[in-house]
């Protein structure tokens, strides 16, 4: 009679072993991350949720990246410990199995979102620069809802696909390029990921190109409200160039990483380059963390928000007021 629990042999895939030390770290500074992400990413959509005067288009999309990121925050306790301890026990060959490729689905998920989301509000700082007067027609709560909804039916469809054309074996670490079909992995993870961060590149320098125009026409006629709403839109879509480029930064070691190591069987990977993709993964991690960071300490309403959710016996006068988008009707009948 079979065991009733299966106690898998770790199984390498090269001729070295990753030292017991460097799967510690992996599990603390995955751990620590996840703590990080899920006590930013809480305040940033209570916050936003509690203040009706910051329930603007470009905060209710950076809440949908609050929420990708506190899925990752949640599953990555476990999925740290799936990824890289790799002498677990399980009780049947289809939990190991089930388990590793929850933790894809939900990790990449993630990532996809993510970079999904970051195109989208390119998209969105686009459209309020360069058809104000357009903007709230086009971006109607319904079609925002909308885009958001296609996202997430969109990324969980597709990593559907790719999880079923797994090519899992017992015993191999749960990586990406390991377990995922390789073809399928290059084309939606990096492919994808490497359009959508050139398609906002150019969306943002699009952006300020076309900002700074204003703003020099602005400063020759002397338009003070010109100026103010050109500046806040301008300083909007600054921030939000600041997290899509930590996002590239947080993102670059690990396709990198994966490049190189797309050539290799799971026997012939470098030792360097194993080592090297679990670093990079939580530096990928690292990146749901930023997000709010940054947004937070570049919009000062929000900033005042959260401070005053976390203290809230602590006085503090707000003025919190929404983001303005640079209307020309107004700027025409200034300049009439």
């Amino acid at each position: 009679m079979a065991p009733n629990n299966i106690t898998l042999p770790m199984t390498r895939d090269n001729n070295h072993d990753v030292p017991i030390g460097v799967t510690v770290s992996y599990i603390i500074l995955s751990e620590i991350t996840s703590v990080l992400i899920l006590v930013i990413n809480i305040l940033t959509v209570i916050t936003i949720a509690k203040v009706e005067s910051l329930h603007t288009v470009m905060n209710k999309l950076f809440v949908n990246l609050a929420c990708a990121d506190l899925l990752l925050g949640v599953s990555l306790p476990y999925c740290s410990l799936r990824f890289y301890q790799l002498d677990m026990v399980y009780s049947s060959l289809m939990l190991e199995k089930i388990s590793c490729l929850v933790c894809q689905y939900v990790t990449l998920a993630t990532a996809s979102v993510s970079f999904l989301g970051f195109s989208l509000i390119a998209l969105d700082r686009y459209l309020a620069i360069t058809q104000p007067l357009m903007y709230h027609q086009l971006m109607t709560k319904k079609r925002l809802l909308g885009a958001v909804i296609f996202i997430w039916l969109f990324v969980f469809n597709v990593l559907g696909i790719m999880i079923g054309l797994n090519n899992w074996r017992s015993g191999t670490q749960c990586t990406g390029l390991l377990v995922l079909n390789r073809a399928m992995y290059s084309i939606v993870i990096l492919g994808l990921g490497g359009l959508l961060s050139i398609t906002s590149a150019m969306l943002y320098a699009r952006i300020f190109y076309i900002a700074w125009q204003q703003k020099k026409r602005i400063q020759a006629e002397e338009i003070s409200y010109g100026q103010k709403c050109a500046n806040s839109d301008t300083k909007m879509a600054k921030t939000m160039a600041m997290v899509f480029c930590s996002l590239c930064v947080c993102y670059l070691p690990f396709i990198i990483v994966s490049v190189f190591l797309r050539p290799y069987t799971p026997e012939e990977r470098p030792f360097w380059l194993k080592i090297s993709l679990g670093y990079a993964t939580i530096f990928v991690y690292f990146n749901s963390f930023l997000n709010a960071i940054i947004y937070s300490w570049r919009n000062k309403d929000f900033r005042k928000a959260m401070y005053q959710l976390v203290f809230p016996k602590k006085q503090l006068i707000m003025n919190v007021q929404p983001t303005t988008v640079f209307s020309l009707d107004k700027y025409i009948s200034v300049t009439n």
